[in-house]
C-alpha cells in the first residue's frame, strides 16, 4: 500500500531532487517493546545505504503559483510542508532577479521546542523578504504560555488578510492533514 507524503522541493530550484520531510515514528507496543514505524525507520535507514531504489508514485497535478499576487500561505501542522517548497521556490526566482510579492505564512504546531522543526529556515526566509511575515501559533506550549491555534493567528491580522485577499488579488493556500476534512 503507498503512502503519500508531500512533497517539500521546487522542481523549478532541484529539477532532479526531492525531499519529504517525515517524523521518525516510535511507540511502546502493548508489551512495552519499543517499535519504529515501519515506513519512517526504512527512510531513516536510506540515508545510510549508497544505492536503494525506491517506487516514486506521482499525481499529476497542474499546480502553477502565481508570484506577481500577494501569497497568504496557512500550514496547520503537517501542512507547512508543502511550504518549504514555495518559499525555496520564491527565494530562487528572487534571487534570479524576478519579482515576487509579498508572503505571510501562518503556521501552528503543539510544541516549539519539538515540533518547530523548520524554525531556523523559516527564520531566514523572512530575512531574506522572501517571507514578509511569519506568524506562528503553539497550542502545547511547556512553558505553561496559553494555547494558541492558527484560527487565532488569523482572526487577529483579520485586515492584513483582508488587504492581501480582497484589495489586492491574492492567492490563499491552505495545506493540512487529510484528516482535518
Amino acid at each position: 500500500m503507498p503512502r503519500y507524503y508531500t512533497i517539500a522541493s521546487s522542481c523549478i530550484v532541484a529539477p532532479k531532487d526531492i525531499k519529504i520531510a517525515i517524523s521518525l515514528s516510535s511507540f511502546d507496543t502493548p508489551k512495552q517493546e519499543k517499535r519504529l514505524g515501519l515506513v519512517s525507520a526504512l527512510c531513516e535507514l536510506m540515508q545510510t545505504v549508497q544505492n536503494m531504489s525506491v517506487r516514486i508514485f506521482a499525481k499529476d497535478s497542474n499546480f502553477d503559483m502565481n508570484n506577481n499576487t500577494p501569497l497568504l500561505m496557512v500550514g496547520p501542522g503537517t501542512g507547512i510542508v508543502p511550504f518549504i517548497a514555495f518559499s525555496d521556490e520564491r527565494k530562487h526566482l528572487k534571487n534570479s532577479g524576478s519579482p515576487i510579492a509579498e508572503g505571510h505564512l501562518y503556521f501552528g504546531c503543539r510544541d516549539v521546542d519539538n515540533d518547530f522543526i523548520y524554525r531556523n529556515y523559516l527564520a531566514s526566509m523572512v530575512d531574506c523578504g522572501v517571507l514578509a511575515k511569519l506568524n506562528h501559533a503553539f497550542s502545547r506550549s511547556k512553558d505553561g504560555s496559553p494555547k494558541q491555534y492558527v484560527q487565532d493567528l488569523l482572526r487577529k491580522d483579520k485586515s492584513t488578510i483582508e488587504r492581501l485577499l480582497r484589495d489586492e488579488q491574492g492567492s490563499l493556500y491552505l495545506c493540512g492533514a487529510t484528516k482535518m476534512g
